[in-house]
């Protein structure tokens, strides 16, 4: 297997957030955002044919690229994880996806046009997400992602206009509640949707629910309920979820599932992820990760930890704090034994590569201190796989301090600290009661 291949250009469908269709999630770096145009250069929507996106222009090249050993431009956001030494997404899916799909049979199952039989691959992963309702308003986020930005979005930036891959979009107040024009994210309430998925059940060995927050989405319940219980049993369903609710009925759904995989969304312990994943409650959240992971059920779970500026130097005593809980589920598995890292690469003022040399000399050190840490704390709690453990959290540590390295975005500090001092009025709150180790870095 090459370090370059990916099997989603040929066995994934993705849909953005407001009903377009792309690549995959990590394309949304590249130059067009890993849209799939249509020859008048209008974009695959979600009520457009399945097979007919699959054979789209540029999924053709993409494959085309990717066979000839050569990094695609929509696949940036891989490559230059790659490139810093860190666990890029097209590696991960590559070993997934291996026992459906390999780079031999890739290679013989696409013409010399990167165009491909559909009926010669099944379309096993969906990566679906519906809308942007959302309950939490992350620092990182965004109106295209969570409803809960619109009011603040218009009192931060001064402006009720954002850009999404559909154009411009208006922040308009209807009575109480701030709501986009249009609604251009409740496409998935449509059922012209749901009657073309359900075209694909039984293909389904993987779908990807992600918002806003798909705890909330009733839509996509009442979807998973209406698949047979002998197609059930071979699908996989992920969430990406910040576990702020576990609902009820969904608990009773879940049963007749191959396995049920949930990519909790936290990142930090505390009040540090309840500074950065505003308005959440960390004790909540960890009463609901404990809730699951003591469920008698095929659960696979696992956190996510996004770095950015505001928890970068929290990394060490998080993966500590982890170790210590001794979970029953969350992130035991050999291959998968901490937690996983993404960094926040846009917006540019929240990415760890602005901080200045000086700071960033001072974090490194701080992080290579963590690694000590952390590899005393794996051998006190009798980690299951030690050497795994403590392997993986140095290649964690030390590629994020390549990475932080690898570019200098100091000029975008300004920008921090208007973003972050006009949330912190609004919100009443300061960083540096939540975070104090920062004062002086940024």
């Amino acid at each position: 297997m090459s370090e370059i291949f990916c099997p989603l250009p040929w066995l994934g469908y993705a849909i953005r957030n407001n009903g377009d269709i792309r690549v995959c999630c990590h394309a949304n770096q590249g130059p067009t955002r890993g849209i799939l145009l249509k020859n008048d250069a209008s974009p695959f929507r979600y009520n457009d044919s399945i097979d007919e996106t699959r054979n789209s222009e540029m999924l053709k090249d993409i494959r085309r690229t990717i066979l000839s050993g050569k990094w695609h431009s929509e696949c940036i956001r891989c490559e230059r994880e790659f490139k810093s030494g860190l666990f890029s997404r097209n590696y991960n899916e590559s070993v997934m996806w291996e026992p459906y799909l390999t780079e031999d049979q890739a290679i013989n199952l696409t013409d010399e046009d990167g165009a491909i039989d559909t009926s010669k691959i099944p379309l096993n992963y969906f990566d679906l997400r519906f809308g942007n309702i959302c309950n939490l308003r992350c620092r990182m986020c965004y109106p295209t992602d969570s409803s809960g930005w619109y009011k603040e979005y218009e009192e931060v930036w001064q402006t009720n206009i954002y850009t999404d891959t559909i154009g411009k979009v208006k922040i308009i107040k209807d009575g109480k509640k701030f709501i986009a024009e249009g609604n251009p994210y409740d496409w998935y309430k449509e059922k012209t949707f749901w009657n073309e998925l359900s075209k694909y059940k039984s293909q389904m060995s993987l779908l990807y629910i992600v918002g806003g927050e798909p705890m909330i989405v009733n839509e996509h319940f009442d979807f998973l309920e209406d698949i047979d219980t002998e197609v059930a049993k071979h699908i996989q369903i992920e969430y990406n979820t910040n576990l702020t609710v576990i609902p009820k009925r969904a608990v009773a759904i879940w049963k007749k599932f191959k396995q049920i995989r949930f990519g909790v969304s936290i990142d930090g312990y505390g009040k540090i992820n309840d500074y950065i994943r505003w308005p959440s409650k960390f004790s909540t959240i960890e009463k609901n990760l404990r809730t699951l992971d003591n469920v008698d059920a095929n659960y696979k779970i696992w956190i996510t930890y996004t770095i950015s500026v505001y928890n970068i130097l929290h990394l060490p005593d998080f993966i500590i704090w982890k170790l210590k809980q001794n979970f029953n589920k969350v992130n035991t598995k050999r291959w998968h034994p901490l937690i996983t890292v993404h960094p926040v690469h846009r917006p540019l003022h929240l990415n760890i590569k602005i901080f200045s040399k000086e700071s960033k000399d001072i974090i490194k050190q701080k992080l290579m201190e963590g690694i000590t840490k952390i590899h005393k704390t794996i051998d006190e709690y009798n980690s299951p796989h030690p050497e795994k453990s403590k392997k993986v959290a140095s290649k964690i540590i030390n590629g994020y301090i390549q990475y932080m390295y690898q570019d200098d975005y100091s000029e975008y500090i300004p920008r921090f600290w208007e973003f972050n001092n006009k949330l912190d009025k609004i919100r009443g709150c300061n960083l540096y009661d939540y975070i104090p180790e920062l004062e002086g870095l940024i």
